[in-house]
């Protein structure tokens, strides 16, 4: 396996959020979701899940390991958040403004 199969892979992770910013690149206003830390885990740990799927499922080519990247944080993001359970969703509404839960995280 090619290696830098697995850098296309961690590329296919970003990809979700480089197109929003391209997207909203003329609206002059800098999100504030931009500025939080979590936002930032949040996109390294979707570029490392891009690279591990390439990893585990050892695609030829590089549109093929693109898009396993680009897929894999939007899949195992949309099976976390629709299994939360209730009392997850009690601490979210009762929790501190300032600490994160792990299920808030993944309905970012």
């Amino acid at each position: 396996m090619e290696y830098s199969l697995i850098l296309w892979g961690a590329f296919g992770g970003l990809l979700p959020d480089i197109i929003r910013l391209v997207k909203n690149r003329f609206t002059g206003e800098f999100a504030d979701f931009y500025r939080s830390p979590a936002y930032w885990t949040g996109l390294i740990l979707s570029s490392f899940l891009g690279g591990l799927v390439v990893f585990l499922l050892k695609p030829l080519d590089i549109i093929y390991a693109l898009s396993l990247g680009y897929f894999a944080p939007k899949i195992i993001t949309s099976i976390l958040s629709q299994h939360v359970p209730t009392s997850a969703k009690q601490e979210l509404t009762e929790s501190d403004p300032g600490k994160i839960k792990i299920w808030h995280w993944w309905n970012v």
